[in-house]
């Protein structure tokens, strides 16, 4: 996932910047730009000032978080990209963005830093909120003290604006989260840590991600999907370090247990010794058709024949997990059927040639093009089908850590 950032979208704020910085007040196009996931604040965290700025300012913003993959959207169905808002604050080294702007250099040191953007404990639904997202007002209160009122129908560029022309740009993915800029009125932070209110905070004591702080949770796999969907549930992890398994497995193993055995061969393949609050995540998926495996593809030729075979036919979808620790282990599976209508020979072309499924089982992915546009229903997890059955690893992984 990414964090895209909008700036001077508030006229008033603008005018602030401008006498702040020197920068522009406004311009005809939104200005943006990213911070990693590194940067995510989450669980009403504290915050505290690095120590490489003298001038840390904190910038209440709406959040809007996507809900599907798109690319160069059209503004007039921009809004079916997101159904969720939040408030959040986007905390920046305005000394190290004076001098950026004054050598022409990039941001990133002043904007882009770990922890530097708070997240709420939970998104809220829009349509519980009135449904029109260019009609909330929002407010940032520090020890008691009112600091910054917000209102969206103030913004320079609506949202739908927003995520129009950044698709033309970049593929906004799920789970991608919208800071849709700042109101006027932002004072810099001198002391910490900082701590700002952020209501039912109290509800998130008991939950997988405060368990977790007692372990490092291991991601023992490449996959930007896994990634993205450990992200989106809140769950803090680590990215192991790259290594080599062959994946092999018994002649005769049935297809449908092929993932399991893999997920338990990447752990114990695993070659860094654990340490005593390491917990290691392995994960393997394959589409299962006639009783075969199918695997990645080797090149295009094989991708398209994959699609031909699970065109207008019901395939399944299996995802083996794996969690290891110094001193004990646990493995569970999930399975997901999909049904795919009849595809003809262009669309498996389009999609081949332009989302190049080489890194995918089955050959596809459900959140592209192909999920849209030719699945026409599934029974089970939705997410397994992307190559992780996230509701099913929090439930399990919460059994785990609490045996």
């Amino acid at each position: 996932m990414k964090i895209i950032c909008i700036g001077r979208n508030y006229r008033a704020h603008a005018e602030e910047l401008h006498h702040a910085t020197g920068l522009a007040e406004e311009g005809a196009e939104p200005i943006w730009f990213l911070k990693p996931d590194t940067a995510m604040l989450r669980n009403n965290d504290p915050f505290y000032i690095p120590r490489f700025s003298q001038e840390v300012h904190y910038e209440c913003e709406l959040i809007v978080r996507i809900n599907r993959v798109g690319k160069a959207i059209s503004e007039r169905f921009a809004h079916r990209y997101y159904d969720e808002v939040g408030v959040g604050i986007d905390f920046t080294a305005r000394d190290l963005q004076r001098q950026a702007i004054a050598e022409g250099l990039p941001w990133e040191r002043a904007k882009a830093f770990d922890y530097s953007a708070a997240l709420p404990p939970k998104f809220l639904r829009l349509a519980d909120l009135g449904g029109d997202v260019q009609r909330l007002r929002f407010a940032l209160d520090v020890n008691g003290e009112r600091r910054q009122t917000g209102d969206t129908s103030q913004m320079l560029f609506t949202v739908d604006r927003l995520i129009a022309s950044v698709s033309q740009y970049m593929t906004l993915r799920m789970g991608d989260l919208l800071f849709t800029g700042t109101p006027r009125h932002t004072r810099g932070a001198r002391t910490a840590p900082l701590r700002y209110p952020i209501t039912d905070a109290h509800h998130t004591t008991m939950l997988l991600h405060e368990k977790l702080k007692n372990y490092r949770l291991l991601l023992a796999s490449q996959s930007p999907r896994r990634r993205e969907l450990i992200a989106g549930c809140g769950l803090p992890y680590e990215l192991a370090p790259r290594f080599e398994c062959e994946e092999r497995y018994p002649d005769g193993l049935p297809a449908e247990e092929v993932p399991l055995y893999l997920a338990q061969l990447k752990s114990r393949a695993y070659p860094e010794p654990l340490g005593e609050r390491d917990l290691l995540l392995t994960a393997d998926t394959v589409v299962v058709l006639d009783g075969e495996v199918l695997g990645k593809p080797r090149d295009r030729q094989e991708a398209a024949e994959m699609l031909r075979r699970l065109s207008g036919r019901r395939h399944t979808v299996v995802t083996g997990v794996a969690f290891r620790t110094t001193s004990r282990q646990h493995a569970f599976e999930a399975r997901t059927d999909v049904w795919f209508r009849a595809l003809d020979q262009e669309e498996i072309d389009y999609y081949v040639d332009t989302f190049r499924p080489f890194d995918k089982a089955g050959s596809y992915g459900i959140q592209e093009w192909i999920g849209y546009a030719a699945i026409e229903r599934i029974e089970g997890s939705f997410y397994n089908v992307m190559g992780l059955p996230i509701q099913k690893v929090y439930v399990e992984l919460n059994q785990f850590i609490n045996p």
